[in-house]
């Protein structure tokens, strides 16, 4: 099952310093397990994760780590050659 998690700093995150304390913080959790892409907006205001599989203990510890400096958004995706199938059954093709 592929998970993206798109996520957004908040205000608190902006200051230089907040900033400094997050990367260490990342630093300590590392790269979730099952990772496949982890991209960040070129504006400098989030970016998205892509994971093969759900891990909810690493989850709850990102979000005890991280979790006041982010607003999150993850959703359960499929790749358009599986999905596509599906749609057209649904459509009735």
């Amino acid at each position: 099952m592929l998970i993206a998690s798109i996520y957004q700093w908040n205000e608190t995150a902006r200051a230089k310093e907040r900033f400094k304390e997050i990367l260490e913080r990342y630093g300590e959790l590392g790269e979730g397990p099952g990772v496949v892409a982890h991209y960040v907006f070129a504006d400098g205001t989030g970016g998205i994760i892509i994971t093969d599989g759900a891990d909810p203990e690493f989850a709850y510890k990102t979000g005890l780590a991280l979790g006041e400096f982010l607003d999150v958004d993850t959703r359960v995706v499929l790749p358009l050659d599986e999905a596509l199938p599906i749609a057209m059954s649904y459509a009735g093709s």
